[in-house]
């Protein structure tokens, strides 16, 4: 859950099915829609400074992230956001560049209703998406870049997903993972936090204890694969080739 305070496991769970972990996700669902309330009823809780950011209209497009998105000048720059909560953190001004952000979520229905109950009006409304159908969503190549964070260890199947948004970025565009290191170890595997992102042995992976999947091997007939550990922080590039 987004923000929530981390726990130490002490223990490793055993394994589990895709079935087992999407009946841990639905269960999760209430908890985080109600952290997400909390928030926005409170204007960011704890975190103000993200909130103010969110609700700005004028937040310029984030500098760390412009490198993975190089799009020319007076340009329509065509964005997904998965997994973006009630309101995207992406910056609405960039240059002379339009950005159209398309921010979606799984519980966009339910955040629909806490927005309306708080009294926000989003500047970019959630739409309801999974990030394991992106293409049957969207359709092949349909975007400039795309931009996950702090969702994939909460996904059923992140390696579909991540496959997904591998196929409506466009050729030459890339995907941007953005996650704090090892979460689902962090949070004892609570909730919606079933899945490990870090850098081992040199290499990006994906894991639980049951299971390791060096990403980069995993799609390397379909991207190159950057990463790099900025503090507990883990930023992964997949350039679509």
């Amino acid at each position: 859950m987004h923000g929530r305070e981390p726990l130490i496991s002490t223990t490793k769970p055993a394994s589990v099915s895709v079935t087992e972990i999407k009946r841990q996700w639905i269960k999760a669902q209430p908890g985080e829609v109600g952290f997400w309330h909390t928030w926005l009823r409170t204007k960011g809780h704890i975190w103000p400074e993200a909130y103010a950011q969110r609700t700005d209209p004028n937040l310029e497009f984030q500098w760390f992230i412009q490198p993975f998105c190089p799009c020319e000048d007076n340009s329509n720059v065509r964005i997904l956001d998965v997994g973006s909560g009630p309101l995207t953190a992406l910056g609405k001004k960039w240059g002379n560049r339009t950005l159209d952000i398309v921010a979606i979520d799984p519980l966009a229905e339910e955040y629909d209703r806490i927005l309306a109950e708080s009294g926000h009006v989003p500047l970019v409304r959630t739409i309801k998406g999974d990030a394991e159908r992106l293409a049957e969503q969207f359709g092949e190549n349909s975007f400039d870049f795309v931009w996950a964070q702090n969702c994939v260890d909460h996904m059923v199947d992140p390696f579909k997903a991540i496959h997904e948004m591998l196929l409506v970025v466009k050729p030459g565009r890339s995907v941007m993972l953005e996650h704090a290191v090892n979460e689902g170890e962090t949070m004892a595997y609570d909730g919606l936090h079933q899945w490990n992102l870090c850098i081992r042995n040199k290499q990006f992976v994906i894991w639980r204890p049951d299971r390791t999947v060096d990403v980069a091997k995993q799609f390397s007939d379909l991207a190159e694969v950057t990463f790099e550990e900025k503090g507990s922080w883990l930023v992964v590039g997949l350039k679509k080739k």
